[in-house]
């Protein structure tokens, strides 16, 4: 396509013989014949130098609340500048932008071409703090993500990166210099459902989603879109459940979400609110401290209560979320009511002086 057009060398490949190169950005490792793209259809191979043909082409430039993101523990209802790309490296059958993930459907009018320095400047002139990297899956997107991140983090900065981790850890210790906040989504603890349902495989996603963990500087939060009658058992919530409290922390936050019919599959309904409830029920009796439900409008299980005293402390209603019962503490947020840590992150300053500085384009 016309749009896919960008000569900047990619990160993450090797050079191979006869003019191939062999893409390492994620588990799929491609080996990429001349004049060809890998599965993700926006690297290609141009006389044996691999280039990320889809750097700067956005397709969404966006200014959202940060819960949009499935992330509630860190500097709620603040606003972020979310920014979507094009392809993919998955090819799921209920995926929700496949007019932009998979290349085929793209129209081109849709795209258009941003540098780091506009990107970043776009968000500076709304004072907006946080730098959302999502819609369709950014892991494609590493370079463009890397150097815009980067300076965004210069200029005071955080940035969210919402993914489905399908990498390899080389690329995801390549993103964790520049991420902030991680907003993974684990699909389902049952391979089949990977592979028959989004052309991948879990291993590499689990992997990924400890090296993030065990990197200890990072804030993330765990989500699972419940898609009717493939993953929405009581089997398939403890898998999901189970794996996050003996591979990362009964504190991580837990959000169950509520798919919407898309793309290829469309002939079901969407999974009850009964089913999400369930879902949520079994979190909480297994010790998770913190489990949402999203993509339900009103409903409980999209607040936040304090673990101690129950006192409510963020009361979220569709795209809304307001601070009911918090107050700043030494950690982060607390209960303003009897002071336990609600585990919370603020977003705090990255530069001494309190106004942004104007970027020169």
């Amino acid at each position: 396509m016309k749009c896919l057009d960008a000569d900047y060398e990619a990160r993450l490949y090797r050079k191979l013989s006869n003019n191939k190169v062999q893409c390492n950005l994620c588990p799929r490792m491609c080996v990429i014949g001349e004049g060809k793209t890998g599965f993700c259809k926006v690297r290609m191979n141009k006389k044996g130098t691999l280039y990320a043909i889809s750097y700067g082409k956005a397709v969404h430039v966006t200014e959202e609340v940060i819960e949009t993101e499935a992330v509630f523990h860190f500097e709620p209802g603040s606003r972020i500048l979310s920014v979507g790309n094009v392809g993919c490296n998955l090819s799921c059958t209920y995926c929700q932008n496949w007019r932009f993930s998979q290349i085929g459907h793209l129209d081109e009018k849709y795209v258009v071409e941003y540098t780091p320095k506009q990107i970043v400047e776009m968000a500076l002139e709304r004072n907006i703090k946080v730098l959302s990297w999502t819609y369709d899956d950014p892991a494609i997107w590493l370079e463009f993500v890397y150097d815009t991140a980067k300076l965004a983090r210069e200029h005071g900065i955080y940035n969210l990166f919402k993914s489905a981790l399908f990498l390899t850890p080389e690329a995801i210790k390549v993103f964790m210099e520049v991420i902030d906040i991680f907003s993974i989504s684990i699909k389902s603890l049952n391979p089949e459902f990977y592979r028959s349902l989004t052309n991948a495989w879990i291993g590499p996603v689990l992997e990924g989603t400890k090296q993030i963990f065990n990197g200890h500087k990072h804030h993330i939060e765990i989500s699972n879109l419940i898609v009717t009658g493939k993953n929405d058992s009581d089997k398939e919530y403890l898998g999901v459940i189970n794996w996050v409290i003996d591979n990362l922390s009964r504190d991580i936050p837990l959000h169950f979400v509520r798919f919407h019919p898309s793309y290829k599959y469309t002939h079901v309904a969407r999974p009850s609110i009964e089913s999400l409830e369930q879902a949520r029920q079994l979190a909480k009796g297994s010790g998770i401290r913190h489990c949402y439900l999203g993509n339900v409008f009103i409903h409980k299980g999209a607040n936040t209560y304090c673990n101690s005293c129950g006192n409510l402390l963020v009361e979220r209603g569709g795209l809304d979320a307001e601070v009911i019962g918090l107050e700043p503490g030494e950690a982060g947020y607390r209960c303003r009511d009897c002071k336990t840590d609600a585990q919370i992150k603020m977003l705090r300053s990255r530069k001494k002086e309190e106004a942004f500085e104007k970027i020169e384009i």
